[in-house]
């Protein structure tokens, strides 16, 4: 008989490959759009992924992965200049489509100094970002949610940061049965499983009847 199978703790490496296998190849959601302030630099991690992201002077938002190929520094901390992007450690520029455009103390830029981008698109309110090889990306891969572009729809922006594995989170937020529970006392009143009755909200949840 073989020996029982021993219960393995991902490693780092498990996880990195794992996150890209699921997300790589599909567009993610960066932000809303409304967070990318023009003439600002903005960073985000997804699927590992150390990003910066800018937007050009006619408005277009770009990312870029956030590590200078000289030295690694964060470009995240560099500065905008006219539609360029400067490395805060050497003073290297690179241009929107990541090739550098500035080596400061010599005049031969090397072809292969530049910065690996993403391909961005935005729309429905938020910024997607396409987290395999750019030229694959297809803007019809979007999912469909112009719910958020109907006149009167009135939105409220934000975020919530979890310290928990992403498979926990979607779990909770795909699995429906548990709103008539777990939320009974907010938006989950009226929802409950067929021949269960609805609970009794009490206390400070409770609702008021006016006659």
């Amino acid at each position: 008989m073989g020996s029982p199978r021993s219960e393995r703790v991902p490693s780092k490496l498990h996880v990195f490959l794992e996150l890209h296998y699921v997300f790589e190849e599909r567009f993610v959601v960066a932000g809303w759009s409304t967070e990318f302030e023009a003439g600002k630099l903005h960073a985000r991690t997804i699927i590992n992924q150390p990003l910066v992201f800018m937007r050009k002077e006619d408005g277009t938002l770009i990312g870029m992965t956030d590590r200078c190929p000289h030295r690694w520094a964060p470009l995240s901390m560099g500065r905008i200049e006219s539609g360029t992007l400067r490395c805060m450690y050497h003073g290297v520029r690179f241009g929107a489509d990541g090739r550098c455009v500035e080596v400061p103390g010599q005049e031969k830029i090397p072809s292969a100094l530049k910065v690996r981008t993403f391909a961005v698109i935005e729309r429905h309110k938020w910024a997607w970002i396409w987290m395999g090889e750019a030229n694959k990306a297809d803007p019809a891969l979007i999912p469909d949610v112009s719910l958020l572009d109907r006149e009167g729809m009135h939105m409220s922006y934000g975020q919530l940061d979890y310290e928990a594995n992403y498979n926990l989170i979607n779990d909770n937020l795909l699995d429906l049965s548990h709103i008539g529970f777990v939320h009974a006392k907010t938006f989950g009143r009226s929802v409950t499983p067929n021949g269960v009755p609805p609970p009794t909200p009490t206390g400070a949840g409770a609702p008021r009847r006016f006659e």
